[in-house]
């Protein structure tokens, strides 16, 4: 099971990476243009990810979010990237020492007052990677429809290029 989650995250990390690099073609205006779709701008959909991620990994660490992201320190893409990249780390890092019982760890939150969402860890992992690829195509679309450049980011294309270099590298 670990392998497989390990290759979940390697992949969602290469996702956002080739999604990051299509926000780039993004002027700022494009960036930050209101969109009423989902939750909003590309600039809204971005932080939405990375501070979700943020909140998955504190409940996969069990950490008290103390330095939970606030929009007002994120108003840059060089911020919003950097911090993302920060707990993308924290991921790999969990997941490396994480063992067979900490992934069956049942862990959620309260939605409601008559609601906890729970799971295993391992089923948050799981979590995160479906949320981000989910919002990442709603960016990718929001991209197109700006004008910006787009690209392909399935699972396929990572194992594909994964495989490309190991090619290369023989």
């Amino acid at each position: 099971m670990k392998t497989l989650l390990k290759t979940a995250l390697e992949y969602n990390s290469w996702a956002n990476q080739q999604v990051w690099n299509c926000i780039q073609s993004l002027s700022d205006t494009q960036f930050n243009q209101t969109h009423n779709y989902s939750t909003g701008s590309v600039y809204e959909q971005t932080f939405h990810l990375m501070s979700t991620d943020y909140w998955t990994l504190t409940m996969l660490n069990g950490s008290d979010g103390a330095d939970a992201p606030k929009k007002e320190d994120f108003t840059s893409r060089d911020a919003i990237w950097a911090r993302w990249q920060e707990i993308d780390k924290a991921y790999h890092a969990w997941l490396e020492t994480a063992t067979d019982e900490e992934l069956n760890r049942i862990i959620g939150f309260p939605e409601t007052d008559e609601l906890t969402v729970s799971g295993t860890c391992a089923e948050y992992v799981m979590v995160i990677e479906n949320h981000t690829t989910n919002h990442r195509a709603q960016i990718l679309a929001l991209i197109h429809q700006l004008g910006g450049e787009t690209c392909e980011m399935g699972l396929y294309f990572f194992i594909r290029e994964r495989a490309m270099k190991q090619v290369q590298t023989a």
